[in-house]
């Protein structure tokens, strides 16, 4: 990020906001160290309370900055806030559970190597989804100019406002699957199959809430200067299900050793969004990128895994949700409320 801003021409304003982004990843990577603590646990109450009391009293302080009419920069200063509340409060909640005091932590080298060894793979796939998940915004910048990045920013931010459904939902579920797959394989295959079933509708229920009060939405919260956002969030929003059923794919190849195919659809899916980026946003400008997001989520997660033999049983069962989406998937509710109970 310091080498990005500081070689690239950008002004005063950009700058200082790349650099306090650059700031805020280390700070937010302690945070997630708390959250995986709680969710191997099945705790992760904890970590939505946290989250979700830092989102609340930044956000009310947000409100205030919007009232005296700070910049920008503010604004993101205040995300840097955000997080070093989540910390503080993740370690009070950390400390009550009778976490292993802080004195305690030791770096392992051996350790260390070797999670890096089983990892890495993941590590690159990882970057590879945060290409394909945000160099539409990128593009947008140098290919279209600031005001379509604006109206894209918009209609993406609703789209994605309940992505942190579906990462909660398979983050919690995420211990007990593990040890479900190394005692019954056959009772995993049908959980996975539930839990691609709660996805897909939850995704559908996205769309639809979505398509039903989100213009009135962007045009409260933004004015109508922001109507032209309206069909670029129609567009975006239908990507949803594809996203939510990517994280639990994601669980998939940790569980059964898949890092080598979580690369290759990450990899593709990064490769047909810059593709269709450069194909569609010198015509369409911001909807173009809009689509473009919709054709790489479609092919990364759902289509590529129809090729390996690997993959395919996923295919299959992702095919049973999206044309089947009225099966009740009363397995997973069961084995939700098992995991809670525990």
């Amino acid at each position: 990020m310091v080498v990005y801003t500081l070689s690239m021409s950008v002004n005063s304003t950009e700058r200082t906001m790349l650099l306090l982004a650059a700031v805020f990843i280390p700070l937010a990577s302690l945070s997630g160290f708390f959250g995986l603590w709680f969710h191997s646990r099945v705790q992760a109450r904890y970590n939505a309370i946290s989250s979700s009391m830092s989102v609340l009293l930044v956000g009310l302080g947000k409100l205030g900055l919007v009232w005296m009419g700070f910049t920008v920069v503010a604004f993101a200063a205040a995300n840097i806030v955000q997080v070093l509340i989540s910390v503080a409060l993740s370690l009070r909640f950390y400390k009550r559970q009778k976490g292993p005091p802080l004195s305690h932590w030791r770096f392992s080298p051996a350790f260390a190597r070797m999670l890096l060894a089983e990892s890495w793979l993941l590590f690159l796939g990882s970057i590879f989804g945060l290409i394909y998940l945000k160099i539409d915004v990128m593009m947008l910048r140098w290919l279209a100019g600031p005001a379509e990045v604006g109206r894209y920013a918009v209609a993406a931010t609703l789209s994605e406002a309940a992505y942190f459904v579906p990462a909660a939902l398979v983050a919690s579920v995420f211990p007990k699957l593990i040890e479900t797959a190394k005692a019954d394989q056959d009772l995993f295959n049908r959980q996975f199959q539930a839990l691609f079933d709660v996805l897909w509708l939850a995704g559908l229920g996205m769309i639809a809430t979505m398509f039903l009060v989100g213009g009135p939405l962007i045009r409260f919260l933004f004015g109508v200067d922001y109507g032209p956002s309206v069909p670029i969030l129609m567009v975006h929003v239908l990507s949803a299900p594809f996203l939510f059923m990517r994280i639990a794919f994601t669980r998939w190849t940790i569980i059964g050793g898949g890092a080598t195919f979580f690369v290759l659809t990450e990899g593709l899916g990064a490769l047909t969004n810059v593709a269709f980026n450069l194909l569609l946003i010198p015509h369409y400008g911001s909807l173009g990128a809009a689509f473009a997001t919709l054709l790489s989520y479609a092919t990364a997660t759902y289509l590529t895994l129809a090729i390996p033999r690997r993959t395919r049983p996923i295919f299959i069962m992702m095919s049973r949700s999206a044309f089947m989406p009225w099966r009740t998937p009363k397995d997973f509710f069961d084995y939700a409320r098992r995991s809670a109970h525990a």
